[in-house]
């Protein structure tokens, strides 16, 4: 334990962290050691929404294993927050929440810690840098995207130390988030007219996000429920179908002479192999987001359909 609170007080060049090249404008950045008891998670800030999951476990399991052997890589960004009672300063974790609970809850660490004492010029910066650190990290959840660009669009989003919020056009967003303009609006508006049923299902992972851009463009919130509730009926139904064993199906349907005339599997493979070099080459000449995952729908509709025809294990 000892080892790894000595890593703390180093900082490495991997602490540098890239910001996109439309990020917020900061008056000012300062390396400081501080007390870790005096950091602090703001309430509600952070555009993450932290599941109680196995897989989430796991992920903070692994961070604090990388931590403490190889100390905290990448200070913790944070703003100035209000005084203790005793009048020392306090600091607010903008970025970096995974590595603070792993720092505090993980493996309880004493003593100080490295951090970017960062001093923004707009009310919206530390929101915006916190999405910022969220996508270039680990995987956002389209949900939570799509809720910090509608709050961020509508000047709903939390702020620090009271600042007001104002409304922020997508037109400037997208292009800060390496979007298209057409995709974060799909995402804002659909978090925006979704009822808070689709949003809670949205949230957990529940259903993909094309599913509940069709839903939430339904225009009245008791028909979004009802196809809500009908899309995961017929999803559970699917998943019972389905345990009753893909080979039984396969065989009543050859016994029905169902299918189309089988194809030599070679064929197959070296198809897939094309489609997956035209998803590497989307994804090495387009930076948005939104032609990797068209290239990526496309491969995986077309693996599903000759998985489908083919029988292919």
């Amino acid at each position: 334990m000892s080892e790894a609170v000595g890593h703390l007080n180093g900082i490495s060049r991997a602490g540098k962290r890239r910001r996109s090249r439309a990020s917020p404008e900061a008056a000012s950045l300062e390396r400081l050691q501080v007390p870790l008891s005096h950091v602090r998670l703001p309430t509600g800030f952070n555009a993450r929404t932290f599941l109680d999951t196995p897989d989430e476990r796991k992920k903070l399991e692994s961070l604090a294993a990388d931590i403490g052997e190889h100390g905290l890589k990448n200070p913790l960004e944070v703003v100035l927050g209000a005084p203790t009672p005793e009048g020392e300063p306090t600091y607010l974790v903008i970025a970096g929440n995974r590595r603070y609970l792993v720092l505090t809850q993980i493996l309880r660490l004493r003593g100080t810690v490295w951090v970017t004492l960062t001093r923004f010029a707009t009310a919206a910066g530390p929101a915006i840098a916190n999405l910022l650190e969220n996508l270039q990290r680990v995987d956002l959840s389209k949900a939570d995207l799509a809720r910090r660009l509608h709050e961020l669009a509508s000047g709903s989003y939390p702020t620090i130390g009271g600042a007001s919020a104002e409304a922020i056009s997508l037109s400037v967003l997208a292009p800060s988030f390496n979007l298209s303009l057409k995709y974060a609006r799909e995402l804002a508006r659909a978090w925006r007219v979704a009822c808070p049923a689709l949003r809670e299902a949205w949230v957990r992972e529940d259903l993909p996000s094309d599913v509940v851009r069709r839903i939430s463009s339904l225009p009245d919130m008791a028909e979004q429920e009802k196809e809500l509730e009908r899309w995961q009926a017929a999803r559970t139904k699917a998943r019972a179908a389905g345990k009753k064993g893909p080979a039984r199906a396969k065989k009543r349907g050859a016994e029905a002479g169902e299918g189309p005339e089988p194809r030599k599997r070679g064929e197959v493979r070296s198809q897939l192999k094309r489609f997956q070099e035209r998803l590497d080459t989307a994804e090495k000449l387009s930076t948005r987001d939104v032609d990797v995952a068209n290239a990526r729908i496309e491969t995986l509709q077309w693996v599903a359909g000759e998985r489908k025809r083919l029988t292919l294990t």
